[in-house]
């Protein structure tokens, strides 16, 4: 055999068992990969409704922390909210999240202090909330990537809040006014279980960053607000909440 056949043929062997080698090296990728995505499968089918409470959840304890710390702290956006609650509600003992944010009012003084204290509470660093590393954390907006996308800004939160979800906020006592303007005001927050729970964790909300939990009940005096779900009435057309179809109705949570 010539050396030019020889080198021919050793330069096709060579190529032939690199292409194997890759071929296997692909297949155990391929494999691994497959086996990576049946165990995500495994563990999202088993933890996916626990992740979604979770995430539904702290999303609406966020709102009403929020929304109580603008109660408290701004009193010009607390003078709106009271004109909202007077000239569309009667002065009732509950509202929807989208008529106190209404983003199509271009001076909303409520909607400009929630977005003051989202940004104090979540961490930018102009405005530094300093909180003593001992105190009570808000419940995180942070969530598995994998299973949902985490609320990363304040127009992606504001998103979440208002279109993708129909929240709305009850005040189980009303709301005393007068208690929001005593020297150390408080407004206790919290949420709807989403279990057919009948207490559930709250948080103090005070003027300065500290925030201390609790619990609530339908004993619970003072201002109290509750961010809950809120389902279509009749004909209106709004959000089902079919995965939380083992909870009848959302506003009997610590109703009177």
């Amino acid at each position: 055999m010539s050396k030019f056949n020889v080198l021919c043929f050793l330069s096709l062997l060579l190529i032939f068992s690199c292409s194997k080698e890759n071929e296997t090296i692909d297949n155990i990728e391929v494999t691994q990969t497959i086996k990576q995505v049946s165990n995500l499968k495994e563990r999202n089918s088993r933890d996916f409704g626990e992740t979604l409470v979770n995430y539904d959840e702290n999303l609406l304890q966020s709102v009403g922390i929020l929304f109580s710390k603008v109660l408290i702290k701004h009193p010009n956006a607390r003078d709106y909210f009271s004109e909202v609650m007077n000239t569309i509600y009667n002065n009732g003992n509950s509202v929807s999240l989208i008529d106190v944010l209404n983003t199509d009012n271009s001076i909303n003084p409520f909607l400009e202090s929630f977005e003051m204290e989202y940004l104090e509470l979540y961490g930018d660093p102009s405005f530094n909330c300093s909180r003593p590393n001992e105190e009570e954390e808000p419940p995180t907006l942070e969530v598995d990537l994998l299973l949902l996308s985490p609320v990363g800004s304040f127009s992606n939160y504001l998103n979440a809040i208002l279109n993708e979800h129909c929240i709305e906020l009850y005040f189980p006592n009303g709301i005393d006014y007068n208690l929001l303007k005593v020297d150390f005001p408080e407004v206790i927050s919290s949420a709807h279980p989403l279990t057919n729970a009948s207490t559930n964790e709250s948080y103090i909300n005070r003027v300065e960053c500290r925030i201390e939990t609790s619990t609530v009940d339908a004993n619970t005096p003072g201002n109290v607000v509750i961010a809950r779900f809120k389902r279509p009435q009749g004909n209106q057309r709004g959000c089902l909440y079919t995965e939380y179809s083992f909870i009848e109705d959302f506003r009997t949570f610590l109703s009177n």
